[in-house]
């Protein structure tokens, strides 16, 4: 089975003169031989750890004042003060950063310049798009706060089947059962906030992010918790995760038990894995991705061999999406379907069947960048990958529920 993925993206960074959110300016003209060489040396090491930002991605002052010193970080032309950085000594054990300058200083100026020279003093005002309308004739608000403190909300699962309502608290660290009419069900707290959940026949698996907060300690767990009267108890499935956002429960080899894939999002250190169940209770950890930035997974078997596959979104400078291909004998191989520029920012998609086809495409958004002004925050665009073959064709809103875009892969309802 061909798989047709189809993503709408909130393109927080589309270039000032570039049409596919790549940065790219058809109309530059050429480059001196000074901002030449400041675009080779960006290539060769820029793009060495992720996909190559174009200037007009950013304004001059995003790139002078947060991206490039930052950077600088990155390519040990700057010190890494680890005492004064959160969890400093995870990072300085980690040997995350360089110990010594990975280029010139020459090199290092060159591409500040390079920037600097050609990224735009001010956004570029987006294209018109109709008005954000407000209310809804089949809709109304209803607040719900069942506990008394501040609300943050961390998570929203709807148990059709149950006709129930959870939702998680990341102050509180509580999650919440809810009634279809909206009545408070049961409340449990738990080790930390939750923030991803799956209802099973015998319980829930809830993930527990640790701190909901940027930070790279081990303090999440995913959980089991028994259905209430069942002689079960819980017990916590995996641990010592960086701040896992996402949990999913599928087969991806040939026994009968049930394995997890887990997205550690983490901040500058994080995972993507797969944990496979023993007989004895226990899971032995698979590591699929050695990297920070995992936000959701899917499993699906994609090219029809009768395995499961797993789909993976990835942020946190690498925006992309990937796919591994189940090989058999708990192998897999991993093909990069979608990759953008690292000032995108995913945030996640749907897997549906737009065209009603028989095959599955997918509506996917993105955050905005802290801090980070782009010309067109907010706003998205759709792509059909077939065969890892992007064509860019619509614009609109996301981040609604994908199945208000089947029929219609031009229109979507902006949520703020």
């Amino acid at each position: 089975m061909k798989l047709t993925l189809l993503v709408a993206a909130v393109a927080l960074c589309l270039p000032a003169g570039g049409a596919w959110g790549q940065g790219t300016n058809p109309k530059a003209p050429a480059l001196s031989l000074a901002l030449q060489k400041g675009r080779d040396n960006a290539v060769k090491y820029c793009a060495a750890c992720h996909l190559l930002p174009e200037p007009d991605l950013l304004t001059k002052t995003a790139w002078a004042h947060h991206v490039q010193p930052e950077m600088a970080k990155w390519l040990g032309i700057e010190r890494v003060d680890y005492e004064g950085m959160q969890d400093g000594k995870l990072l300085q054990e980690a040997a995350l950063f360089p110990n010594a300058p990975l280029l010139s200083e020459e090199e290092w100026f060159s591409i500040w310049d390079y920037y600097r020279a050609l990224a735009p003093s001010r956004p570029v005002p987006p294209p018109a798009k109709p008005p954000v309308t407000v209310g809804s004739k089949q809709f109304r608000v209803k607040k719900l706060n069942p506990h008394e403190s501040a609300p943050m909300t961390s998570m929203v699962k709807i148990d059709s089947a149950a006709k129930r309502i959870y939702f998680g608290d990341a102050f509180s660290g509580q999650l919440f059962a809810l009634g279809a009419e909206g009545g408070l069900i049961s409340r449990m707290r738990l080790k930390s906030g939750p923030v991803s959940l799956t209802v099973g026949d015998k319980g829930l698996i809830v993930t527990q992010i640790g701190r909901l907060f940027p930070s790279d300690a081990q303090e999440g767990v995913v959980e089991f918790i028994p259905k209430e009267g069942s002689e079960s108890a819980a017990k916590v499935l995996a641990s010592g995760l960086r701040r896992p956002v996402n949990t999913m429960v599928a087969h991806l080899n040939t026994d009968i038990r049930e394995d997890l894939v887990v997205c550690s999002y983490g901040n500058r250190l994080g995972r993507f894995s797969w944990f496979e169940a023993k007989e004895d209770g226990g899971y032995d950890e698979h590591v699929l991705l050695e990297r920070p930035g995992s936000i959701q997974a899917e499993v699906r078997d994609i090219n029809g061999d009768g395995r499961q596959d797993i789909i993976v979104m990835t942020a946190q400078a690498r925006e992309a999406i990937h796919v591994f291909l189940n090989m058999g004998r708990n192998e897999f191989k991993m093909e990069t379907w979608l990759e953008r520029p690292p000032s995108w920012g995913f945030v996640g998609f749907e897997l549906v069947d737009f065209n009603k086809d028989g095959k599955t495409d997918s509506a996917g958004g993105q955050r905005r960048q802290r801090r980070l002004r782009a010309p067109d925050e907010g706003v998205s665009r759709c792509a059909t990958l077939s065969q890892r073959r992007a064509e860019w064709f619509s614009r609109g809103d996301v981040l609604s529920d994908a199945r208000r875009l089947q029929g219609d892969g031009a229109r979507f309802r902006w949520r703020r």
